[in-house]
């Protein structure tokens, strides 16, 4: 008997594991064929990823780029270790073709793998927790989000912070201590990003609770150890002295003066997160905010939780992360869509916690009442839940949609340029022989990097605008990472020797509105237009019109300037 009753369990056990297999591979397959869609069609919003992450790629790889004050030497707050791992793929790339714009696109494809790996361990770290239902919620949450449409294939160390959240909660979920731990210290030491680090407090408590107190410290010191001396060699190899740029940017941040700080780059009331969440999660981002009452209230009568208390009580562990979060960015004035990147998954999972454990909860105790009616009970609360997913993603297109529409006129004017005006620098003389000035003004932060550039003897340059603050300015093509430049500060000072006078320019791109300071290009006799795409006119779009894509409503309401490549 004994023998058939294990012969049965070996049975059961393979047959589970198929069915995770199977379910793994289809959520892998799920997630990465989203996330490929966002490798051609997200827009790069943010110029702290072209200017400290895609140029001194481009710099490590095509020995060209611009360098900002954060990679000078004098503050080394960024590390060249994390640029250098992108910058590998950038070499593959190279090796089958020269086409530096397919070379973005395939960059932005790694991105997007990185990221369904990462995921896809997350989810299924969630089935093997709460079951399937959560983890089925927490897959719809994750693909259909727009805030994650945008992270999962940004170049940016919060991005990465994020995929190794995902990956570290799916190990911690199955319980894989060492391998959570590893991932942890890579997502907080790996993206040069120390705040990271608060998010795993609760793994860390439960770490020395659950597992082991000495094994814990062990491998955090290890793994934490081995990722510190790989970064801090790389760092060294470039900038030419030993340096940590995680303790150098955590100096920054919270411990400068009030004549410095990343309060020089602009404040936001704390208002701006909730604003933030909504435009990227809609109503996931607010379930999300109600998962620990829901928990504490519920949690003891629904069976995602075992109709345990204890087990509710203890699933906290795996919420509180997006609270810790949110409470420490809260407090900091300076903010950015950027930085909430790093919880996303934790918001999808607390979302699918509330929803499960709620349905869960409630069919549980309408039954009592009727239980003749239980198949009509589970049918309502499926349809509801089908409501609430349908109403969530069908936002979260309409947010894609108007981020496509209304801001992707960049990236399709320096397109335009590079294949069709320049085409592609393939032929020396065109348009004219030597080297060719592209300039930007005031669109400065939404040049899409110099990917876009076809060659060396295309150089992009700046003019002056009513932009006052610090602009990057090249790499030196000599040493250019070990060089301390006079002409760098850390106050965001202006320093003149970035421009160039219009008058050298051959092309010019320039968003025009009516009430801007800087002349309207396109009405000068020396420039003519050569393409023009539209770019939204966001002060006098209607706010909803503008953040969600309403069908005729949107293209009716909305106002639009042009985004001009101009040539002199």
């Amino acid at each position: 008997i004994n023998k058939n009753h294990n012969h049965h369990n070996y049975n059961q056990n393979n047959q589970n594991n198929r069915n995770d297999y199977d379910y793994t591979t289809q959520a892998f397959l799920i997630l990465f064929a989203v996330r490929l869609i966002s490798t051609f069609f997200n827009n790069v919003a943010d110029c702290d990823e072209i200017y400290n992450y895609w140029e001194p790629t481009h710099y490590l790889t095509h020995g060209t780029g611009f360098q900002t004050w954060e990679y000078s030497p004098e503050f080394a707050l960024r590390s060249y270790s994390y640029v250098g791992f992108h910058a590998l793929f950038v070499k593959f790339a190279g090796l089958f073709t020269n086409d530096k714009i397919t070379i973005f696109y395939f960059l932005r494809a790694i991105l997007a793998i990185i990221c369904s790996l990462c995921e896809t361990i997350f989810v299924s770290g969630i089935c093997q927790k709460f079951g399937n239902k959560v983890g089925f919620l927490t897959l719809i949450f994750l693909c259909g989000s727009s805030g994650m449409f945008i992270s999962s294939t940004s170049f940016l160390p919060s991005s990465f912070a994020m995929c190794g959240l995902a990956a570290c909660f799916g190990f911690w979920l199955s319980s894989k201590y060492p391998a959570a731990i590893t991932f942890a210290a890579l997502s907080t030491i790996g993206s040069c990003w120390p705040f990271v680090a608060i998010t795993f407090i609760p793994l860390a408590i439960d770490s020395l609770i659950s597992y082991s107190l000495i094994n814990s410290i062990l491998v955090a010191t290890c793994s934490g150890s081995f990722f510190l001396f790989l970064t801090s060699l790389v760092d060294k190899y470039y900038y030419g002295f030993w340096t940590i740029p995680l303790w150098n940017i955590l100096k920054y941040n919270a411990f400068s003066d009030n004549s410095g700080g990343s309060t020089l780059y602009g404040v936001e009331p704390w208002t701006f997160y909730f604003i933030n969440g909504f435009l990227n999660f809609n109503i996931v981002f607010y379930l999300a905010l109600i998962s620990i009452p829901v928990i504490l209230l519920f949690g003891s009568r629904s069976k995602i939780f075992q109709n345990s208390q204890y087990y509710a009580l203890k699933s906290l562990v795996y919420v509180i992360p997006l609270f810790l979060w949110l409470i420490v960015m809260l407090r900091l004035p300076h903010k950015e869509e950027r930085f909430l990147f790093v919880i996303y998954p934790v918001i999808c999972l607390s979302a699918a916690l509330v929803v499960a454990t709620i349905s869960s909860f409630l069919i549980s105790l309408l039954t009592q009442f009727a239980k003749s009616y239980e198949k009509i009970i589970k049918a309502i609360t499926f349809i509801a839940i089908l409501l609430c997913c349908i109403i969530f993603i069908s936002f979260s297109i309409s947010r894609i949609i108007a981020l496509q529409t209304n801001y992707s006129a960049p990236i399709k004017v320096f397109e335009f340029l590079a294949r069709n005006e320049l085409q592609n620098g393939l032929q020396p003389n065109h348009p004219l022989p030597g080297t060719i000035t592209i300039c930007v003004g005031k669109e400065w932060y939404r040049f899409p990097s110099t990917f876009f550039m076809p060659g060396e003897r295309f150089r992009f340059e700046f003019i002056k605008s009513g932009f006052t603050g610090e602009l990057p300015k090249h790499y030196s093509k000599i040493n250019g990472t070990t060089i301390i430049h006079e002409d760098f500060n850390d106050q965001n000072r202006e320093e003149s020797s970035r421009y160039v006078s219009d008058d050298t320019c051959h092309y010019l791109i320039d968003l025009d509105f009516a009430t801007q300071s800087e002349p309207h290009y396109y009405q000068l006799a020396n420039w003519e237009i050569v393409y023009s795409a539209s770019f939204l006119d966001a002060a006098n779009s209607p706010s909803l019109q503008r953040s969600f894509w309403i069908p005729f409503s949107s293209n009716k309401l909305n106002r639009f300037n042009s985004y001009y490549l101009l040539r002199n």
